[in-house]
């Protein structure tokens, strides 16, 4: 009969095991530590994402006028609009009864007149991720038929007003929180657009 494996190692050899599989389970105890650590920051993050989401859509209307700089930042950096994302954190400030809200957005969005391009871009593009997850959308028309609808919705440049059904060039677009519009957008004709 064959001796088993175990009985033929040498005492060192046996100490090498031991300690390889205490390193390996030290090792798996402080993964799993980090796991859960990762969990519970992960769970704070969300928790503070989900108070950002929930108030930026309660305050829709608040933001009037910082939607379109807003993406337009993010879309072309070179513009760096940091006056417009700071009215944003200055305008969250002033507001009356959210606590919550106040704190968990300067915690998370506040980064100061003298940031760097790259801290405000980052910034910028999580407000805007934000912001859509508020169900807070750009209409994302190019050209309008004028109606009353669209006339509350856009600011028409234009000399004579415009017939029902005219054709217009949108230059700005509108934006709107469940279809209810919180950033009026702008038209002009299509003959001034060529």
């Amino acid at each position: 009969m064959s001796k088993s494996i175990l009985s033929k190692a040498t005492p060192l050899t046996m100490l090498a095991v031991v300690i390889a599989a205490v390193i390996a389970a030290v090792t798996a105890g402080a993964a799993i530590c980090k796991i859960r650590k990762r969990k519970r920051i992960s769970s704070e993050e969300h928790k503070a994402e989900g108070l950002l989401v929930s108030g930026i859509g309660k305050n829709s209307e608040l933001f009037d006028g910082l939607y379109e700089s807003l993406y337009l930042s993010v879309l072309k950096p070179e513009l760096d609009n940091r006056d417009g994302y700071l009215e944003w954190c200055g305008r969250v400030r002033h507001l009356d009864n959210q606590n919550e809200f106040q704190i968990a957005f300067l915690k998370e969005l506040e980064i100061g007149e003298n940031a760097d391009p790259a801290v405000y871009q980052k910034a910028a593009r999580y407000l805007l991720q934000l912001i859509e997850k508020a169900k807070i959308c750009r209409s994302q028309d190019q050209e309008l038929k004028t109606s009353a609808g669209v006339l509350r919705d856009y600011l028409y440049l234009g000399p004579p007003a415009p017939e029902d059904g005219e054709v217009c060039v949108v230059l700005k677009p509108a934006w709107y929180h469940d279809g209810k519009l919180v950033e009026q957008g702008i038209l002009m004709p299509k003959e001034m657009g060529k």
